[in-house]
């Protein structure tokens, strides 16, 4: 019976875990910037100013797509995801979501590697960040689901 009641932890804490290593990668998309500063060619783009506009539209709809797919792989109640079990279900829903967050940051990196300008990293870097926390492993939402009103196994 003790076992049965660590279970849902340690699945909380491998989640918590995963979604470190997310949230910890977005500083090294900035030492990368920094490593390649000094060594960069600098890219000719006929209009950088029209790359700069399509990479930010891309950055804004990666980030709506990443709340979307949290909430939508949290509440979907369809009789073909009701056979996954509810930890599996939330760390994907935890990964995705905070992947997709962090696609973002390698969107700055590469918007960077075309300017050289630290100020896009870092802007780019820290939103990114900011969704990758949002999006963290939060308890009551995992107790929500795996918890013992829920009716389901972990």
């Amino acid at each position: 019976m003790e076992e049965n009641k660590k279970e849902p932890e340690k699945r909380f804490g491998e989640i918590r875990i995963m979604w470190s290593a997310f949230f910890l990668s977005s500083i090294f998309y900035i030492i990368i910037g920094h490593l390649a500063a000094g060594r960069m060619v600098p890219v000719t783009v006929h209009d950088i100013g029209l790359l700069k506009k399509f990479i930010y539209f891309l950055i804004a709809v990666t980030l709506a797509a990443s709340c979307y797919f949290r909430k939508l792989m949290l509440n979907i109640r369809k009789k073909e995801f009701s056979q996954i079990k509810p930890a599996v279900r939330y760390r994907n829903a935890v990964s995705v979501s905070s992947l997709t967050a962090n696609v973002t940051g390698m969107y700055g990196l590469g918007l960077f590697f075309h300017t050289g300008d630290f100020q896009i990293l870092y802007t780019v870097v820290a939103l990114s960040s900011v969704f990758i926390f949002f999006h963290r492993p939060k308890k009551h939402e995992f107790d929500r689901l795996t918890g013992p009103d829920s009716g389901s196994r972990i």
